[in-house]
């Protein structure tokens, strides 16, 4: 992600408590601009305060609606946020690539298919842990992003690589 990031504006959709977590892969200091949206006012509290960048700009927004113009961010990152969503996952993505004038980051997981352990393992860790609905199969991803330009992806994780990492170009 540094590549894509480094010197460029970004926006982190679905923020959470800490911008700069390592697991973000962007260096916030590297950044030309950095903002941030969530849907959570408390995470958009706590993430102001937890920012080492003064001139971070915070504020509370649903990616189905962004509150920016066309093209206002050079990237876009999307850090397991669509897994949430109740309404549908590529609403979100063309609502993410308006705003961005170059790339779409999305970090989210992977429905296991062809393991069953694993998948019950998931759906429970999931359910109990993370609250999310919208869990994609390797085969659901690929329907869902068949008419985008994908750039770059990969699979990572330890569970089986249940991490999906991919870049969209606008």
């Amino acid at each position: 992600v540094r590549e894509l990031t480094d010197g460029r504006s970004l926006l982190n959709i679905g923020c959470g408590p800490n911008v700069e977590a390592k697991y973000l892969e962007y260096n916030i200091f590297s950044l030309s601009t950095f903002s941030a949206i969530d849907i959570s006012p408390s995470f958009v509290k706590r993430a102001l305060r937890n920012c080492n960048r003064k001139d971070a700009n915070f504020c509370v927004a649903s990616i189905d609606n962004l509150p920016y113009k066309d093209s206002s961010f050079d990237v876009v990152i999307i850090p397991f946020v669509l897994h949430h969503l109740a309404s549908p996952l590529e609403l979100a993505l063309r609502e993410a690539i308006r705003v961005a004038k170059h790339q779409v980051v999305v970090y989210d997981h992977i429905k296991s298919e062809d393991n069953w352990i694993l998948r019950v393992a998931q759906t429970a860790y999931w359910r109990l842990f993370d609250g999310g609905s919208q869990y994609l199969t390797k085969a659901e991803w690929r329907a869902l992003l068949k008419s985008w330009q994908i750039s770059q992806e990969i699979y990572t994780g330890a569970i089986g690589g249940h991490v999906y990492k991919f870049v969209l170009e606008k």
